[in-house]
């Protein structure tokens, strides 16, 4: 029987698997003319927002796949396979705004009920700085100054300001450190790797700058507001 099944999977992704697999930026256009010279290699790589279609890269030259009904693309194991065996980045919500002093977070609504994952906030416009009057503190995810540029400041709590992200203890002074991320990156991933984070559809999250909420007293002369898009891998229950 198990042979079966695995026949089926791979009869029906014959012609769509190549030998490499991968990820494709967020904000990468789905583009035939642009799309592949985006990506470093040949090979398959899925569409953010839609699991269930693919694109295979061959030079800059990139042809549009989508698996068959009910299937998704898995990009571990570069084949179409039932959805509840894959995780897909989905965009939750767009042009989510907040700001680093008075209180300033900003909040989107959960879609769906499920299991989060991970979360991924896509920068769009503004910014946000710990001191306003220095451009060098212009941040997208905290403060642009010394080690202050290597930290992040973006949070993500409940509607009760319970922290979701990151999932380790945020810094009494709103800060946390995290790899291979800077102030200028476009884009801000966050992991749950300590257990799994169950949450309610139509619940409220929200987005602040640290120091707005530990409220330490250092936040006065922040300033500006910073907007990004909201992906998130939510599995549903």
């Amino acid at each position: 029987m198990a042979f079966k099944y695995s026949f089926i999977l791979l009869a029906l992704c014959i012609g769509y698997c190549s030998a490499q697999a991968g990820l494709i930026p967020i904000d990468a256009p789905f583009n035939a003319d642009t799309f592949c010279k985006q990506i470093s290699r040949d090979g398959n790589y899925p569409f953010p927002n839609d699991c269930s279609k693919f694109a295979s890269c061959t030079g800059d030259i990139a042809t549009f796949q989508s698996c068959s009904a009910d299937l998704f693309y898995n990009p571990a194991s570069d084949n179409c396979v039932f959805q509840k065996d894959v995780e897909c980045l989905h965009r939750i919500a767009e042009n989510v705004c907040y700001k680093a002093k008075d209180s300033g977070f900003g909040h989107f609504t959960i879609p769906r009920s499920g299991t989060l994952r991970q979360l991924t906030l896509q920068h769009k416009s503004g910014f946000v700085s710990c001191d306003a009057s220095n451009s060098a503190a212009e941040s997208f995810w905290g403060c642009g100054l010394g080690f202050r540029s290597v930290q992040m400041a973006t949070v993500v709590t409940r509607q009760n300001n319970t922290l979701l992200f990151p999932f380790f203890a945020l810094g009494t002074d709103g800060y946390y450190g995290l790899a291979r991320t800077d102030f200028r990156s476009r884009t801000l991933t966050l992991y749950n790797f300590d257990g799994e984070i169950q949450i309610t559809k139509g619940e409220k999250i929200r987005i602040w700058h640290g120091e707005d909420l530990v409220n330490q007293g250092e936040e006065g002369n922040n300033s500006g507001e910073h907007c990004v898009d909201v992906w998130a891998v939510l599995k549903r229950e």
